[in-house]
């Protein structure tokens, strides 16, 4: 089936309007089926779509980003988001460097502020799930893209970001949950 779909959205023919509507209705699969599914093919359809639209990939971002921040939503759901944010720039060879670097600083800035509200807060491992996501989305962008981080003449201002995540938190848990 996948196979199918993606020589379906690949067709020359597909006119703009038509991409627009099957991206909105690939996202909101994505939002309601795959998303806390835990599948490892299935996010391609959206990666598919978002490397052949530059727009798709800006769209997309911002879903994620979006759905991240969000405390109303359950905290599985942004948990999963944060993994998926962080595979999905790691590994989007399409991505271009400016989203790459609001992505990696969203995330920083969000976990600066997630360790600034628990700094007194006892260890609790699936309470901090969804800070372990965005660490791991930090990690995996900054290990994938590490070359491209370091040649760009923005670096240093992702780097003085990190500096403060450098340190360990002694009172956030420290054992894989």
């Amino acid at each position: 089936i996948l196979n199918f779909t993606l020589q379906f959205l690949s067709r020359e023919t597909l006119v703009s309007y038509e991409s627009d509507i099957y991206f909105d209705h690939i996202v909101s699969s994505f939002d309601q089926f795959i998303l806390t599914s835990h599948t490892s093919y299935t996010q391609f359809l959206v990666f598919y779509m978002c490397s052949r639209h530059s727009n798709r990939t800006t769209q997309f971002l911002t879903y994620l980003k979006t759905k991240f921040k969000n405390s109303n939503i359950a905290s599985n759901a942004r948990y999963a988001v944060g993994m998926y944010l962080g595979s999905f720039v790691a590994r989007a060879k399409f991505l271009d460097y400016s989203a790459l670097r609001s992505t990696l600083l969203f995330l920083l800035e969000w976990i600066h502020a997630y360790l600034d509200h628990y700094t007194n807060e006892s260890p609790d491992g699936p309470k901090h799930a969804i800070f372990y996501s965005a660490c791991f989305a930090v990690f995996s962008i900054s290990l994938f893209k590490c070359t491209t981080i370091a040649s760009s003449s923005s670096v240093t201002d992702i780097i003085d970001t990190y500096k403060p995540v450098s340190y360990t938190h002694l009172t956030l848990p420290t054992k894989r949950i």
